[in-house]
């Protein structure tokens, strides 16, 4: 008589219920692994994204801080720069009423060249030329953003323009007609423009300082990576003396990578406005508040979070800041006490 075997396979429920249980373990390592794989991916991304805007915005907050330095009170030293053309990046953020990209615009003083004390009268006479009270210092480069100081009793107490065959050391600087930006780039058109409507005073050094939202790749037509560009000569492309656009000319630079929209605010005593008001010798009109958003977003379209908007696929995020230009405040702080009302309009 045979002995009974105590040896025997797996029954087919058994099976399944190994093959389901190893099934649902590699799933679960898989997923381990992609989720990895994609926070790989993710955080440098974001990472990267976010050190973009923070940097941009750390600039654009020292630039607002400098704001019409050396400049005088009464002066509108930012540019009008709400919703900028179809041929920029459409904006992503409906700050106000889903209006496209702006541009902030300003003008300084670089603080680094003293301001030149002028002559009196003849300017149109010399053709072009202001004659200065003392010698040109070194500082003042030979082809340079100059801002001509007016008494501002009446009319403009700026006008910006370029300055060609200044000799340093001597004492003339000269604006030659056919050398100047087209309007609206300079207001300085033509040699009596120097004497209208008032007699100069004073020139100064100026950066004339612009944001602006362009495509990385100014060719690029499809799928482009938006990107924050700044100049301190309005964009004027001295050397080659042509107004140059972002990313083709040395005039410009790139800051930061992903920034598809810009939104600027301004606050007066009135409140806040999109784009600066005139300031016509009223202290109510200086801005004391500028508010800055930028938004950005990542440009690999496969991490995870990823949504569309304007048809581009990506990651975004929004830095908003607000910065006051200090010599506004100073001048606010000392706004005289009449006529009424008077006295400081800041602590």
């Amino acid at each position: 008589m045979r002995a009974k075997s105590r040896e025997g396979g797996f029954s087919l429920l058994e099976l399944i219920v190994a093959m389901a249980i190893t099934l649902i373990i590699s799933g679960a390592i898989y997923g381990l692994m992609a989720g990895g794989q994609n926070a790989f991916r993710r955080e440098p991304a974001l990472t990267d994204r976010q050190q973009n805007i923070r940097t941009a915005m750390a600039l654009i907050q020292a630039d607002l801080q400098i704001a019409g330095q050396g400049l005088g009170p009464m002066i509108q030293v930012f540019l009008a720069g709400n919703e900028q053309g179809p041929d920029t990046p459409t904006s992503v953020v409906d700050f106000s009423q889903g209006e496209k990209t702006d541009f902030l615009s300003l003008y300084s003083d670089t603080g680094m060249c003293p301001h030149v004390d002028l002559q009196d009268g003849n300017q149109a006479a010399n053709g072009g030329n202001l004659n200065s009270t003392q010698s040109i210092p070194d500082c003042y480069p030979e082809d340079a953003l100059v801002m001509v100081i007016y008494p501002g009793a009446s009319g403009p107490a700026l006008k910006p323009g370029f300055a060609h065959n200044i000799h340093a050391g001597d004492t003339k600087v000269n604006f030659p007609p056919g050398l100047q930006p087209p309007a609206p780039f300079s207001l300085i058109q033509g040699v009596s423009d120097l004497d209208s409507p008032e007699v100069p005073i004073a020139i100064a050094v100026i950066e004339w300082v612009r944001w602006q939202i362009a495509n990385e790749d100014p060719a690029c037509t499809s799928n482009c990576v938006p990107a924050l560009y700044r100049t301190s000569s309005g964009g004027w492309d001295i050397v080659n003396g042509v107004l140059a656009t972002p990313g083709t000319s040395d005039a410009w630079r790139l800051v930061a990578r992903g920034v598809e929209d810009l939104q600027v605010r301004y606050r007066t005593a009135d409140g806040w406005f999109n784009d600066p008001p005139a300031i016509a010798n009223d202290y109510d009109n200086i801005v004391r508040e500028v508010q800055v958003v930028l938004s950005a977003r990542t440009t690999d379209p496969r991490i995870q979070g990823s949504t569309t908007e304007e048809g581009t696929t990506a990651v975004r995020g929004q830095l908003i800041s607000s910065a006051s230009p200090r010599t506004a405040l100073v001048h606010l702080a000392n706004r005289p006490a009449s006529p009424s009302p008077g006295g400081p309009a800041w602590r």
